[in-house]
């Protein structure tokens, strides 16, 4: 299968897709992680309100911590992710892409979000997304992260 990363050494190890699809997710994601990590609430709500589907599933991975399970609805998810910003000091969580590899309709990135907490303490966690795309839209987001390390931090 070939893949599409952002790493140029990953470029190297194989064929790059570069298929119009293929093109299209890649610019939505990228969009989406500039908007996550912009620090700036508003352009966070206003990417999602724009690129994520009225229908869309946003699937967290674990239990026992906030947002956990699967989201259904743009306005779900919005509502969500609000309250977990919220426990950030304002313009946090910030993140970095670490690598991203994008085929067809789906993008994988593996990320990590910093920031300080509004408690004081600093949030540090690396996480896996698997998103899909369809048109300009996220449709299906699956997030993966150490919730044990969240579990604790919420005790």
């Amino acid at each position: 299968m070939p893949v599409a990363s952002h790493s140029s050494a990953q470029q190297r190890e194989g064929p790059v897709s570069d298929d119009a699809v293929t093109r299209n997710t890649r610019a939505v994601v990228q969009r989406f992680w500039e908007a996550m990590d912009s620090g700036d609430a508003d352009r966070v709500r206003a990417y999602m309100e724009q690129h994520l589907a009225p229908d869309m599933e946003w699937s967290v991975m674990g239990t026992g911590v906030p947002g956990a399970g699967t989201l259904r609805g743009r306005d779900r998810a919005l509502e969500v992710i609000g309250g977990v910003r919220a426990l950030f000091e304002p313009g946090y969580p910030r993140g970095t892409v670490i690598r991203m590899v994008v085929e067809g309709n789906w993008a994988a990135a593996e990320t990590e979000a910093t920031g300080p907490m509004r408690d004081g303490r600093i949030y540090r966690n690396r996480y896996a997304f698997f998103i899909e795309v369809s048109g300009l839209q996220i449709r299906r987001l699956h997030e993966y992260f150490d919730t044990h390390y969240v579990h604790e931090l919420m005790k």
